[in-house]
């Protein structure tokens, strides 16, 4: 519980098993991975999920590069990798907060009955490059996380989301955690029975988290397979939560799970349900495209309406330095729905 694992070139670790236990588990109050070379872990098996977790990190552990890349590839018949408490990271830079060397920081994690990948509690992953995260679950969400660290890189974020389950977001991102790319883009796709759901914090493609002069683009590409009127392909929940980029944002949210000549489908290509949440380029273009297929449901607990792009509160905000451009379609509900319900600006 205390031990360490230290080179000065490459780590490599290679965890399987055939037990219902963890593949690889990593606790306790003190020691750390670290390298100055490449950290590459397998943890669980390459093909069929067996076991619990494949990887599971907490009680403040950490998994440091300070020159080169961190891969993990993580696999468990409950969930791939799940990296718990505030004060666990996994760093592919020579700072845990604002790195200026180091690599890229890839993450490829497989669940059953839980997340693909799990960041709960704190957990927090950097680099001084890209970060690219890919979660797939049968059972689950693909990508949850949760909490309040941080999840930067001075590069590109590449999320991808993917959730086979009947009840759950391909992505689900809660509490107060901000997504930053410094210099360079993010690209988020979620492809589940809903789509991605941001209940606080947000997403920043920029220098600065609220005001930003320099930065990359916002990509987000979510389509759905289910019907639910509180469904979406993108769904915004919670005070002040937003999405920011320095340069364009292009958000394409397809929630009409059956076609437009369906005749039920997710309530939401685009909803925005919460107040005072932002959506804004500071020196580009904003597009948003939203599509869903459902009709009035007054046991929504949500919008009741069905709409292609939902801004139930107006004090929302869309608003670029370039051009605005909004399509929504809801065959049988709301093109374009800008309510002013509770007066605000």
């Amino acid at each position: 519980d205390t031990s360490s694992l230290i080179a000065n070139g490459p780590i490599a670790i290679t965890a399987t098993n055939t037990s219902a236990e963890h593949a690889f588990q990593y606790l306790g109050a003190s020691g750390a991975i670290k390298a100055n070379g490449n950290i590459t872990i397998q943890a669980g098996n390459t093909s069929g999920n067996t076991g619990n977790w494949g990887l599971t990190v907490y009680g403040g552990r950490t998994i440091q590069s300070t020159a080169g890349d961190v891969s993990i590839t993580a696999r468990g018949a409950s969930g791939g990798i799940w990296i718990n408490d505030s004060t666990t990271s996994v760093v592919a830079g020579n700072s845990f907060t604002a790195p200026t060397a180091g690599g890229n920081l890839t993450i490829t994690a497989t669940g059953g009955g839980e997340e693909g990948i799990r960041l709960y509690g704190g957990g927090g992953l950097v680099a001084n490059r890209d970060i690219t995260i890919t979660g797939t679950s049968t059972s689950s969400n693909g990508v949850r996380i949760n909490g309040s660290q941080l999840l930067r890189a001075n590069r590109n974020i590449s999320i991808i989301g993917t959730s086979a389950s009947t009840t759950a977001w391909a992505q689900y991102f809660e509490g107060s955690r901000l997504i930053q790319s410094v210099g360079g883009n993010i690209d988020i796709n979620a492809n589940g029975r809903w789509g991605m759901y941001i209940n606080g914090g947000g997403v920043v493609a920029g220098n600065d988290t609220t005001n930003p002069t320099a930065g990359g683009t916002v990509s987000i590409r979510a389509t759905t397979s289910g019907s639910h009127a509180d469904g979406a392909g993108l769904r915004m929940d919670n005070t002040n939560t937003k999405i920011l980029a320095w340069d364009d944002i292009n958000i394409f949210a397809n929630a009409a799970s059956a076609g437009m000549t369906g005749t039920s489908g997710n309530g939401h290509g685009i909803l925005m349900w919460g107040s005072n949440q932002v959506i804004r380029s500071y020196n580009g273009d904003l597009t948003m495209t939203g599509y869903a297929n459902r009709w009035v449901d007054t046991n929504a607990g949500t919008a009741g309406i069905s709409g292609g792009i939902t801004l139930y509160s107006s004090t929302d905000t869309l608003r670029a330095k370039g051009d605005i451009t909004l399509k929504g379609v809801s065959m049988q509900g709301i093109g374009l729905y800008l309510t002013v319900a509770d007066g605000g600006s």
